[in-house]
């Protein structure tokens, strides 16, 4: 049990106490209608105020957990947006590398002479010269 709950249920008992020694005190007026029906009353409403301060006792837990989900939550969004973030970079900087190799070998092969597409005879004449 949390540690609220149970501050509220020791208020309560001590509630009680202090109402049957005050009950102890006054036993002469038992006999009297009027006076029981009242304390029936009073003992009837502190049963209900002590049920409503558990309850807000659990509600408030419940909000404190709640409330440490949504930071989790929000925590990991933000690594995951982090994680994005990285990830685009990386991805940037590949298809950096990527298009920066394709343009340096598009150059190479400009810059290299166009070797004529060999003629029949040259086929022949090579032939012998191995």
């Amino acid at each position: 049990m949390d540690l609220s709950v149970a501050e509220v249920e020791l208020r309560a008992a001590a509630e009680e106490r202090d109402r049957l020694l005050n009950d102890a005190k006054y036993g002469s007026l038992q006999n009297d209608e009027a006076v029981a029906k009242a304390r029936q009353e009073r003992d009837e409403a502190m049963e209900r105020k002590k049920a409503a301060e558990v309850a807000l006792a659990k509600t408030r837990v419940e909000l404190m957990q709640a409330n440490s989900q949504l930071y989790e939550a929000v925590r990991q969004k933000v690594d995951l947006g982090q994680q994005l973030e990285q990830w685009q970079m990386d991805m940037q900087e590949l298809i950096d590398e990527q298009m920066k190799h394709k343009l340096t070998s598009q150059e190479k092969r400009r810059k290299l002479p166009e070797q004529p597409a060999p003629t029949r005879a040259s086929r022949l004449l090579g032939f012998f010269h191995r």
